[in-house]
């Protein structure tokens, strides 16, 4: 089975725009949450997020972000787009709305013109366009487990040397459409974003886009490429429970860990740190607590377990791919970055959350786990190599 490894890297975020801003925010706790200004917020409890402000004057913020991790990603990993081709490249893109600010736009103007924005499908297609690919790309929505199952169908591909190279992006901006409809569930925060601080509230939204260039580590060797890890391991599950809601028990988090663990081959007391879901509500990171608990046992209480949306606000489907990207340059870089925001834990969960700062440890594996409305959940293995 061919091995599937990590050689590039592109970021947009509200925290650094490209890898080095961006980690240098996540190691300082530094958070890219400001008051929102692409849209009037005067009928919403909740007046901040996670907004991209180094970008701006364009029609498509999503695609203009995409276009840029992809860029990014190639000169990174140095591969040529006259290099790539059907035979040897599939693309992946995870987003929950795509372009939705088109969306916005049409419905409030009836404008023709932005009818274009509609099909999720457009932003793969238009990049496959911009790549000189014809027939392999594919958009994956499944809420915030978008860009982790493009992840796992990238690492699918070369294992079964359907590619080379498996371009695996996820982006999704702030719109208000979006911003009303977690407003309306009461899932925003009336204060700051606190994950598994037992007063937590709520989550902060985002925006921004990643992209992960995965290689077959042979094709990588060949080429010399700089590798930063090997794309280990994936699973993915469903709750079939309920719409908005987890399973309050943590079953399907707890069965795609650890499946993900069992495809990777890792045991539980090998893994180094947990990259959590960690929204700051109430349910979802009980949930999380408890599937962990569960499945880690003694070792739960040992593993770091952080979270890095105070930081970057929740980008929906952007998030697997950008906390893979920042799993990937930890165990490059011997970190563990912190849960900003964490105080107290609830007493069935005294774990290290890494308060305050984020400290230097030497990372073998990292997991990174997502979950979302629709009861899905995802989870990626990423190994030293």
């Amino acid at each position: 089975m061919n091995k599937a490894v990590v050689t590039g890297i592109g970021l947009v975020t509200s925290a650094g725009i490209g890898k080095e801003s961006f980690f240098s925010s996540v190691q300082e706790g530094k958070g890219g949450v400001s008051k929102i200004t692409l849209f009037d917020t005067s009928r919403y409890f909740c007046k901040e997020a996670g907004e991209i402000k180094d970008i701006s004057g364009t029609k498509d913020r999503a695609y203009t972000f995409l276009k840029k991790v992809i860029d990014e990603a190639l000169i990174d990993a140095n591969i040529e787009r006259i290099s790539l081709t059907d035979k040897n490249t599939t693309l992946f893109i995870g987003t929950t709305h795509g372009s939705l600010i088109g969306w916005e736009n049409w419905y409030r103007r009836l404008d023709e013109s932005d009818s274009y924005f509609l099909p999720l499908e457009n932003l793969s297609l238009r990049c496959q366009r911009d790549l000189g690919l014809k027939n392999n790309g594919l958009t994956i929505s499944t809420a915030c487990t978008s860009s982790t199952i493009a992840l796992g169908l990238g690492l699918l591909a070369i294992r079964n040397n359907k590619a080379d190279i498996s371009i695996v992006g996820g982006v999704d901006v702030l719109n208000e459409f979006i911003f009303a409809g977690f407003h309306s569930l009461r899932a925003l925060t009336t204060n700051c974003c606190k994950p598994f601080d037992k007063s937590r509230d709520g989550l902060i939204l985002g925006e921004g886009a990643a992209v992960l260039v995965i290689e077959n580590l042979d094709h990588a060797k060949k080429r010399n490429a700089k590798i930063y890890c090997e794309l280990k391991g994936f699973s993915t599950c469903s709750d079939a429970r309920h719409f908005t809601a987890p399973d309050f028990a943590g079953e399907g988090i707890y069965r795609c860990i650890k499946d993900a663990l069992k495809d990777a081959d890792v045991k539980v007391e090998e893994v180094s740190y947990i990259n959590a879901h960690g929204t700051g509500t109430e349910h979802n990171d009980r949930a999380e607590c408890i599937a962990i608990k569960k499945l880690f046992g003694k070792y739960a209480f040992k593993v770091p377990i952080s979270s890095t949306k105070p930081i970057l606000g929740h980008t929906s489907g952007a998030c697997g791919v950008i906390e893979a990207a920042l799993c990937a340059l930890c165990i490059e870089r011997s970190f563990i970055p912190p849960t900003v925001n964490f105080e107290f834990p609830e007493k069935d969960f005294p774990f290290d959350f890494v308060p305050g700062k984020g400290r230097k440890k030497f990372l073998d594996v990292a997991i990174s786990t997502n979950a979302a409305f629709g009861g899905n959940n995802a989870c990626i293995v990423l190994k030293r190599i």
